[in-house]
């Protein structure tokens, strides 16, 4: 995590990076305020995961002049995989983009091949759930593979999308016209959407 500082000690700017130093080329090509800059601060941790929730902290606690206004969003375990950590930072990326015009056209460009790239996404790991499950794989194990809860595991199973409160229920028995017990109500699925000069240290 690093923060960046004026010449009178005013901090500007919290970010966090693998690689700070290629951050800062990228601020000085993008960024209107980085002549502003004139030191910097590093705090190393041990994972990404950590770095984004030390960055999110400072940026509520500290109120950088300069960030954006950060909105909480979750952060994977550091166990996420390399390939989901860099569509992370990609993501977070755009979000620090000061350019309002670039990032418009960067968040058009990510969601136009989310359109496409999302259903099949999920239709894959729903594939491999239902593989999974064919093979008598427990609901526990799978959402321990995934990551995530055994209710989801079971949502992905059936294919649906969306919050738990509206969540179909299945194997529900209905009363027939006379009372007695009718057939099984059928589960309803809800289709799925895919909703640089560097500034001098002050160490």
């Amino acid at each position: 995590m690093y923060r960046v500082f004026d010449t009178g000690g005013r901090l500007l700017y919290v970010g966090s990076s693998e690689r700070p130093r290629q951050r800062w080329h990228e601020h000085r090509s993008r960024t209107v305020w980085w002549p502003l800059a004139r030191a910097y601060s590093l705090d190393w941790f041990e994972d990404r995961a950590a770095a984004y929730t030390a960055e999110a902290r400072a940026i509520v606690a500290e109120q950088p002049e300069l960030n954006q206004v950060w909105r909480p969003r979750p952060v994977p375990s550091p166990e996420a995989t390399p390939e989901a950590w860099r569509v992370l930072d990609a993501l977070r990326a755009i979000e620090q983009m000061d350019d309002p015009a670039r990032q418009a056209r960067a968040i058009t460009e990510v969601l136009k091949v989310q359109s496409d790239s999302g259903p099949k996404l999920k239709e894959a790991r729903r594939a491999w759930v239902l593989g999974q499950r064919a093979k008598k794989v427990t609901y526990r194990e799978i959402a321990e593979t995934l990551g995530v809860s055994i209710s989801t595991v079971q949502d992905v199973e059936r294919g649906y999308s969306g919050s738990g409160k509206n969540r179909p229920r299945t194997g529900r028995r209905m009363k027939s016209a006379t009372g007695e017990p009718g057939g099984t109500v059928g589960t309803s699925v809800k289709s799925e959407s895919v909703s640089g000069g560097e500034a001098s240290s002050s160490d």
